[in-house]
């Protein structure tokens, strides 16, 4: 078995929403944004609330540099599912306005209507 498994089951996480706010703000989750490298974004939407990160290549993997939520205003938040998906990933754009246009990943339910 998983030794950090194990470990986890004596002693639980619990994330709160104080804990999560310090953990995503610490230096090792965050990198400085390097503006020649090319960046990619993620876009989710749930409950009518947009959450995307931004990430930028850091050897062969992906490195936090940015992440968003907000709330979808009631208009968005109302319509069908896949238009709030929509709505969220251009809410996503215009918080990432700031960096080179990023490739944008979202969720493959949503492609058909992009």
């Amino acid at each position: 078995m998983n030794l950090l498994f194990m470990e986890l089951q004596k002693c639980p996480l619990s994330w709160t929403p104080c804990i999560l706010f310090f953990a995503l703000c610490s230096a090792p989750v965050l990198a400085l944004p390097d503006p020649t490298k090319p960046s990619t974004q993620t876009v989710d939407e749930k409950r009518g609330f947009m959450s995307s990160v931004l990430l930028q290549a850091h050897g062969d993997r992906l490195r936090l540099v940015a992440y968003f939520s907000t709330k979808l205003d009631s208009v968005a938040a109302g319509l069908p599912s896949c238009l709030c998906a929509i709505a969220a990933c251009e809410k996503a754009v215009a918080a990432s306005s700031g960096h080179d246009q990023p490739k944008l990943l979202f969720d493959h339910l949503m492609m058909d209507f992009v």
